[in-house]
């Protein structure tokens, strides 16, 4: 079993309609609980060409999936919600990353543990820090407060919706 914790994203179609499908699979699958979920928060566009903002959300979970079962699973949620492709940073109708596994730290072909991105994005960080400031990132011996607070990311990310209002 594992503390997973995962970021969710959408700037297509209906945004929000995305991220409360995505949530509701998850919730569904017997290899996952979610354990906090953060608020939504609308989100600039970041490394990705696009008009359309973000919506973006953190869960923090109990996972019983590996893992690179875990990558496998969310990759197949994400297509059939209608993503086109993981490769590129076009808009997307959903978005999930892995941003830590426990506390550990690992590096594959596939997958980079905790997300190699993560203390560069405020749209996680904001959420993150909601739901858990004083996580640890194992690498940088430093809380999630913290990190967001030395961010130099002006990005603007603002309060959307509750938590509650996903169900």
């Amino acid at each position: 079993m594992g503390i997973v914790f995962l970021s969710l994203g959408s700037n297509l179609e209906d945004r929000l309609g995305n991220l409360k499908k995505a949530v509701k699979v998850l919730k569904k699958s017997p290899k996952i609980e979610i354990t906090k979920l953060s608020s939504v928060y609308e989100t600039e566009p970041w490394e990705v060409e696009s008009p359309n903002w973000f919506l973006n959300l953190v869960l923090k979970t109990e996972c019983k999936l590996p893992p690179l079962q875990l990558l496998d699973f969310l990759e197949e949620t994400e297509k059939k919600l209608g993503r086109k492709s993981k490769s590129d940073n076009s808009p997307r109708t959903v978005d999930i990353d892995i941003l830590f596994y426990n506390d550990w730290i690992f590096h594959t072909p596939r997958l980079v543990v905790p997300h190699p991105l993560l203390p560069k994005r405020k749209f996680v960080l904001v959420p993150l820090a909601e739901i858990e400031p004083e996580l640890e990132h194992p690498q940088l011996q430093k809380d999630v407060k913290t990190i967001l607070e030395e961010l130099e990311d002006n990005a603007q990310v603002k309060f959307y919706k509750k938590a509650e209002e996903l169900a």
